[in-house]
């Protein structure tokens, strides 16, 4: 809500995100704008969504009519045109939540958003994307990979697996959490080879 985001600059927050995808072009619009000019007043980026990116669990996988999360590319230009955000956040096929099998992304659908717009564009939901689709992707504008469902399951897994194999039970979860730890540390290391920013500050 437009509240919270103004209790996030208050705190410092240096850029934010709204996302009002889920509801009605016309109030995602508005709303948006009404963040935009209160974040660019203060020197703060605002991204926002359009499209709807689904939650798996809420819609599944097998039976997703996919072109109704799609972003529309010319509902896409004038959204940034009347809002000014400075990044969007876009739905061609990803899917928040993690799933070992995924349909094709929309690359052409993509590639038609990126022609049209002059702003980074970000790919949430992109946790099992591989080196190949993170390479199409990438090619057709996307500057910015979201991914933290594969950080909270690299965790998980190693938490329970540890907890599982300790030859003493403890209750101090603590004394477990160092190989959680390093997990997330390969997965995060493993990412940032695939997206091309290892090494880049």
């Amino acid at each position: 809500s437009f509240e919270i985001i103004q209790r996030a600059v208050e705190i410092g927050m240096t850029s934010v995100m709204y996302d009002g995808s889920r509801g009605k072009y016309e109030d995602n619009l508005m709303v948006t704008k009404r963040v935009v000019d209160y974040c660019h007043e203060k020197g703060i980026d605002v991204q926002a969504e359009l499209g709807n990116v689904p939650y798996l669990k809420e819609v599944g996988i097998s039976d997703i009519d996919w072109d109704k999360y799609m972003t529309d590319p010319d509902q896409a230009k004038n959204f940034v045109e009347e809002t000014g955000i400075d990044a969007l956040a876009v739905a061609v096929g990803n899917a928040h939540d993690f799933a070992k099998e995924r349909p094709v992304p929309d690359y052409e659908r993509l590639e038609r958003i990126n022609e049209k717009l002059n702003i980074p564009l970000i790919m949430h939901g992109a946790s099992d994307w591989e080196e190949e689709k993170v390479k199409n992707a990438v090619k057709r504008g996307i500057s910015c990979f979201n991914v933290d469902t594969a950080s909270r399951v690299a965790f998980i897994t190693s938490l329970v697996k540890t907890i599982s194999e300790a030859k003493e039970l403890s209750y101090d979860v603590r004394s477990h959490l160092g190989r959680a730890r390093e997990k997330v540390q390969e997965t995060v290391e493993h990412k940032m080879d695939i997206f091309g920013s290892a090494g880049k500050l």
